[in-house]
């Protein structure tokens, strides 16, 4: 969590609490709601008087802000609700603005407020979202909750400090925040479909936010306040007493943090000896004394206090403390392995390189001379980042032992070797983000440099810099065995440790298969089994399930696979994020590796398409899926469309690639249709198959879309993700032409949900590249600049046509660009 984020947690917390006013426990709050409560206490407890008095500052702005001013604050949510007749906006400011308003208040108070005080608004919400109460369960809204913590807390453990004072207080946050709340509204929660269909996202809830702050807040002091003690919450010693010298060992923000790095000093002499600071360790002349001590950091000239508690210091005179050591004396650190030696010779060379690019350009050069300069600058950076990652998880990968017993290898997972390398990952992890820190500066320095030559806006190209984040992995590898099943299990020690640390996956490899599951779906315990089906390429058995014909040719690549995973004793099947089923390939040799796609088989031999792509490092093809079907295998699929003569040269191979994952599909007899028209239905079928987003047993509640319709599920998993919204009065019009500018923001949306890509922060200024770029209509501006941004729509003759329709061929390299965009 950045600065400002506890005030925006909790706003996203009582958004998600609105929604149970009037149930059975609508004044008294459930315990596991109060934990959350006193947690946050917790934090108003680390404040200072100041720090309090900029809270109550903010309170009384409050008071005094006009119906005017509180409608101004929550249009953002009003714009997403005006439609509905039976609202009235200011019952809806009035909501919002109770809900916006305990950023800076009482905690409970406000929640009770919320729940009893705006009944009849809120079940009008709820209503017009498309679900009842009914629909919604206590449990639903803690699980939304924990994973909201618990994607935040992940974010926080990728935060440095020179992020934290540099990015400004504003900045910090709604970078954060927006991840995270981006992902977990995207989930299969029930609360998350309500807030999603209501269209309230990261970015309305970021944009009240801002909004009471100009009003309320305009200096941030109070935001800011709040977020210092939550870093104070998060702080603490590895232990608190100790003999003379004691040396403090600090950790904040996940990490811990060296000494060298932070100013230390004695606040107050509690009792007993005196304690004073030496500049490298506590220490008492003799006897035993107890002070309040204090750690602040300081960061290009900027300080802030990070921790204030008590610790007790024994001189060598007086008895040893009875307090046990934290832990058996550190083996002395270890070499750096080479592969992160390797990378941070890299980094520092490509920081001398950026220093040799040229950016003194005439500003009468052409746009090509500057975007070639540009696309050296973020390729240096993103080139930089892949090999940061490689190494990463080349010396994160484990090699874990299996013990075979009836049949089965079980891995015998070492607890404190796996922790001691967790430890290690997160070391090199600190080291090589900071070089990669120096990199980006660098090159956002660079092209600042460029855009002042030059005369051209960049601050797109800059922003993209600052959103370029490492992915830590960790890989528990168990080898080549000979059984056919292998299981691993992670104890919850194990699990703690990796959220802690900040991993984003970890990743369970056998016999070259590899299931990667994200951290924030692991609760406590989990264990991944991996087991050949029985069917292999060797044996003969496999069999063509797919239809062929004299245009479909398909081809076996692997053997077949399973996959299960428990928690608690209880499989678990579906998945708010993906995992990750990587099938080997015997050899990729003799097959065209980008038809190569996953699929699984069904009981009856069917196959379903999901979208893989092959991984020549590993000589796998890798799929993210959200719901554990399988057994699943590897497929080549050729289809030889006959009407592809007129888009061959701009969109045949992107048909081929499409078609051979099951994206698309043909109008029969070898035809594809490339200049038809793509409809509504058509394209949300395309958008989910992409991103292996199809759930057959979504509903939707449109008035024009059917049980029965061939579209309903593509429709309904579309709704349910947030990828595509009605046009109003209940209506989906599926049959009905999509836009070049609706696709775009179809394909920026999926992008938003799987992969976490920012919007864009002026959008008219990257439509205004093109002379009908405001044609673009405002709903559609910020998807359509992120699409234009991202090379997914390129336009041409200097216009991007965004209200003409799409065509199949066009639809068709929409979607092969995004499933190859990194």
């Amino acid at each position: 969590m950045k600065l400002k984020s506890i005030s925006s947690l909790l706003l996203a917390f009582v958004m998600a609490f609105s929604m149970f006013a009037g149930t059975a426990f609508a004044v008294e709050l459930p315990d596991s709601v109060r934990s959350l409560i006193e947690r946050f206490n917790t934090v108003f407890a680390k404040l200072d008087a100041a720090e309090k008095g900029y809270i109550t500052e903010a309170q009384q702005n409050l008071g005094d802000l006009s119906e005017a001013d509180r409608k101004y604050v929550t249009a953002p949510a009003w714009d997403k609700l005006r439609e509905n007749p039976s609202l009235d906006e200011k019952a809806v400011s009035d909501l919002f603005m109770a809900i916006l308003s305990i950023q800076y208040g009482d905690v409970e108070r406000g929640l009770t407020d919320a729940y009893t005080g705006h009944l009849s608004t809120i079940r009008e919400i709820v209503q017009y979202a498309g679900l009842s109460m009914n629909d919604v369960s206590f449990q639903d809204l803690a699980d939304f909750l924990s994973a909201l913590e618990l994607n935040m807390r992940g974010q926080l453990q990728r935060l440095s400090f020179t992020d934290l004072l540099t990015d400004g207080v504003n900045g910090t946050f709604n970078k954060i925040f927006s991840k995270a709340y981006s992902s977990v509204i995207q989930s299969s929660n029930p609360l998350a479909v309500a807030l999603n269909n209501l269209g309230v996202d990261e970015n309305v809830m970021i944009a009240m936010k801002d909004r009471l702050a100009s009003k309320v807040d305009s200096n941030s002091r109070a935001s800011y306040a709040l977020a210092v003690g939550y870093i104070r919450a998060d702080a603490y010693l590895a232990v608190n007493s100790g003999n003379s010298p004691f040396e403090p060992r600090l950790t904040a923000l996940g990490r811990q943090i060296p000494n060298n790095q932070l100013t230390w000093s004695v606040e107050q002499q509690v009792s007993g000896s005196t304690v004073t600071w030496n500049g490298e360790a506590f220490v008492v002349s003799s006897g035993t004394g107890t002070a309040k001590v204090a750690a602040t950091i300081s960061i290009l000239g900027r300080s802030l206090k990070i921790f204030e508690d008590n610790i007790i210091v024994t001189g060598p005179s007086s008895p040893v403390v009875p307090t046990p050591p934290p832990a058996p004396p550190a083996p002395e650190e270890p070499e750096t392995p080479q592969p992160i030696a390797d990378v941070i010779n890299e980094l520092d060379n490509a920081v001398e390189n950026l220093d040799q690019i040229v950016t003194n350009i005439d500003p009468n050069a052409g746009s090509e001379q500057v975007s070639n300069v540009v696309k050296e600058i973020v390729n240096a950076v993103n080139e930089a980042k892949a090999k940061v990652e490689q190494a990463l998880k080349e010396t994160a990968t484990v090699k874990v032992p299996v013990v075979t017993d009836n049949g089965v290898a079980k891995a015998q997972i070492e607890e404190t070797e796996i922790v001691n390398q967790i430890a290690r990952v997160q070391e090199q992890a600190r080291q090589l983000r900071e070089k990669l820190d120096r990199l980006k500066e660098a090159a956002a320095a660079k092209l600042n440099e460029l855009k002042d030559a030059a005369g051209v806006d960049l601050d797109e190209s800059i922003e993209e810099l600052a959103d370029v984040e490492l992915d830590l992995v960790v890989v528990l590898d168990l080898g080549t065995i000979d059984s056919d099943q292998a299981e691993a299990t992670l104890s919850p020690a194990v699990v703690a440790e990796l959220k802690q640390a900040g991993i984003s996956r970890v990743a369970i490899v056998v016999n070259g298969a590899s299931v990667s599951v994200p951290s924030s779906e692991i609760s406590s315990d989990i264990t991944v089994v991996i087991s050949k089906s029985g069917v292999t390429l060797a044996s003969g058995d496999v069999t063509i399930a797919a239809a062929q014909s004299s245009y479909i040719r398909t081809r076996v690549a692997a053997d077949q696979y399973n996959v299960k995973i428990t928690a608690h004793g209880t499989e678990i099947r579906e998945f708010s994020e993906p995992i990750v089923i990587s099938i080997p390939l015997a050899t990729a040799r003799g097959y065209d590796t980008e038809l190569l796609t996953v699929v699984s088989v069904g009981d009856n031999g069917e196959y379903t398409y999901l979208t893989g792509k092959y991984n020549a490092a590993s000589n796998t093809v890798d799929a993210p899926v959200y719901v554990i079907k399988g057994p699943y295998t590897v497929v080549e699929t050729k289809v030889d469309f006959t009407d592809l003569a007129p888009v061959r040269s701009w969109a045949g191979r992107q048909i081929e690639v499409a078609a051979a994952k099951g994206i698309i599909n043909g109008k029969g007899d070898g035809i594809y249709d490339p200049t038809g028209i793509v409809t509504r239905a058509e394209f949300a079928k395309m958008i989910v198959l992409a991103f292996n987003l199809h759930d057959a047993s979504a509903t939707e509640t449109f008035t024009d879309v059917r049980d029965g319709d061939w579209f309903q599920s593509y429709v309904a998993s579309a709704a349910k993700y947030g990828l595509m919204n009605g046009k109003g009065n209940g209506i989906f019009d599926p049959l009905a032409p999509i836009s070049r500018a609706e696709m775009a923001t179809i394909a920026a949306r999926a992008l938003k949900m799987v992969n976490g890509v920012k919007d864009v922060s002026d959008p008219a200024a990257v439509l205004s590249r093109f002379t009908d770029g405001g044609d673009v209509v405002p709903s559609l501006q910020s998807g359509t600049a992120l699409a234009v941004r991202l090379g997914l729509v390129i336009g041409s003759d200097g216009k991007l046509d965004p209200n003409g329709v799409s065509t199949r061929a066009a639809a068709a390299v929409v979607i092969y660009r995004l499933i190859n965009l990194n």
